[in-house]
Order: structure tokens, then C-alpha cells, then sequence
């Protein structure tokens, strides 16, 4: 059932919160991902994201960067979106081009 109005609280593990969890957990997203096309699944909505990243939110806070608004912070979130986008290109790659026997 469909309720837009729902409130929905989910718990956090802290240690999913730190950043050597994130980046293995994004690494393992790429691979996923790679496992995901040769099983046969969609993965346009990922692209679309990377083009959004890419284009709207990266350029956006670098914007921010320059004209002095929120620069820290907007440094912080621009360093945690290009690192994880790197470690989910990584484990793509890997998944892609290096992983040499199959299991799916």
C-alpha cells in the first residue's frame, strides 16, 4: 500500500556511517552492478543518475564553491560524491575487465 504521507525511520548502524564502510560498500556496488547487465537487468537508471551527478550536482556545488556559499560543506559533499562515484567506477571496472571466472 501506497501512503504519501507515511513517516518511515530506518536505524543506522555507526559503522555504516564511516568512510571506509561507504567506499567498500560503493566498490561492491559497482561490481553489482556488472552482475546485474549479464543477468539481464536494466541499467538505465544508473546512468541517468551518473548524467545528473555529472551535469547538475557536481557543477552545482563547484558553483557554490566559487561564489563563497556553504564552501566547506560544499567541498565536503563534492569530495564524498566524486570518491564514491570513483570507488563504484572502480568496482565496475573491476567486475568488467579484471574479475576472470564467473559465478552467475
Amino acid at each position: 500500500m501506497y501512503n504519501p504521507n507515511a513517516i518511515v525511520y530506518h536505524k543506522i548502524f555507526k559503522r555504516r556511517t564511516k568512510p571506509g564502510f561507504l567506499v567498500r560498500r560503493s566498490f561492491w556496488q559497482g561490481y553489482s552492478k556488472v552482475v546485474m547487465e549479464k543477468l539481464g537487468g536494466q541499467t538505465g537508471e544508473e546512468s541517468n543518475f551518473l548524467k545528473y551527478l555529472l551535469f547538475n550536482s557536481i557543477p552545482r556545488r563547484i558553483k557554490k564553491m566559487v561564489t563563497g556559499k556553504e564552501m566547506t560543506s560544499n567541498f565536503l559533499k563534492l569530495l564524498a560524491i566524486s570518491g564514491l562515484t570513483a570507488s563504484v567506477g572502480l568496482g565496475y571496472f573491476y567486475g568488467r575487465f579484471l574479475k576472470t571466472h564467473d559465478r552467475y
